[in-house]
């Protein structure tokens, strides 16, 4: 009887075979993204301190909370800026979101501001000036930054980052200048188009479109907005019309059932960035509020977690 055999080197090489795709399916199952290193991990062990309303300015809302370890060497700096509407909140809003940052060794400036037209986001530049200087003194890298922007927040620090055409440090008390290493936009707006030949008047909160009505009736159409249908709040101003190459990447977050933004808009500004070779990761939170406040948090939390070592420690992280 006659039987065949399968020669040593196919089975050898069927081996190899498994034995790589075994590794790959094991690093991806098992391999962290937000794995710290050891040094980092010591640092952690440590608790954290705060050093409560650090005055960056003369008004009263110029400050900031630093959120640090006496541990710390060299750790990236993140600038947390609040939400809320375009004449009160407060940095109390966001603290749940800071152990974000600190539970990876990160250390936090959670910042208030000023609701003025010198306000804004002229003192999120200014709060990032004086970081540059302070950073060091708390164990701080003050090479660059992460900015992480919510709701109202997000909207002024994406529009002061990726604006460059304004002088954002004017009558500031420091002069510094900082380098940002990348953005983090949570449940935020970032502004409409603006076409060519279509005018914009300045106002106490960036700049609002006025003119012509055609144009602003096709921008509320273009969203289907009952959410905001003020015309001039739609179509106003903000950083998707000031994108160019030398901008940093973004991180940009929102839920599904977020009543004042949606996964479009977030789009649209992700599209822009990409088309002048940013990487932009958009993520939407299924049931997500405009908070987030529900059982998807922990997985939000981790993306951020990913996003930021990624930015800030060149650990690896997949864009899709």
């Amino acid at each position: 009887m006659r039987t065949s055999t399968i020669p040593l080197y196919i089975i050898g090489g069927i081996g190899i075979i498994a034995a790589i795709t075994l590794f790959i399916i094991f690093q991806s199952i098992f391999t962290d993204p937000t794995k710290l290193d050891e040094d980092i991990q010591t640092q952690i062990n440590a608790p954290v301190t705060i050093a409560r309303d650090i005055s960056y300015g003369s008004d009263n809302l110029q400050t900031f909370d630093l959120h640090y370890r006496e541990t710390n060497t060299n750790a990236p700096v993140v600038l947390l800026v609040h939400g809320g509407s375009e004449d009160e909140g407060d940095k109390q809003k966001v603290v749940n979101r800071i152990s974000t940052y600190t539970d990876i060794g990160f250390i936090v400036a959670n910042t208030n501001f000023r609701y003025s037209e010198e306000g804004f986001e002229y003192d999120i530049a200014c709060a990032l000036s004086h970081l540059v200087s302070i950073a060091p003194v708390y164990g701080g890298d003050n090479s660059q930054f992460l900015v992480h922007g919510y709701s109202l927040g997000g909207v002024i620090t994406s529009r002061m980052i990726y604006e460059d055409t304004v002088d954002w440090l004017n009558n500031c008390s420091s002069q510094e200048p900082y380098t940002i290493a990348g953005y983090y936009g949570e449940s935020t707006h970032f502004g409409n188009l603006i076409p060519e030949g279509v005018d914009v008047t300045i106002s106490p909160f960036g700049s609002e479109i006025i003119a012509p009505l055609d144009y602003l009736a096709t921008q509320e159409n273009l969203y289907d907005d009952v959410k905001i249908n003020r015309s001039g709040m739609i179509a106003r101003d903000g950083a998707i019309n000031y994108v160019d190459p030398n901008d940093p990447p973004a991180l940009l977050i929102v839920g599904s059932e977020d009543p004042k933004n949606d996964e479009q808009r977030q789009e649209d500004f992700a599209a822009v960035l990409r088309a002048s070779g940013i990487n932009a990761f958009t993520h939407v939170v299924n049931g997500g509020d405009h908070s987030l406040h529900n059982e998807m948090r922990p997985g939000v939390t981790r993306l951020i977690q990913r996003f930021a070592n990624h930015i800030m420690r060149g650990a690896a992280f997949k864009w899709q």
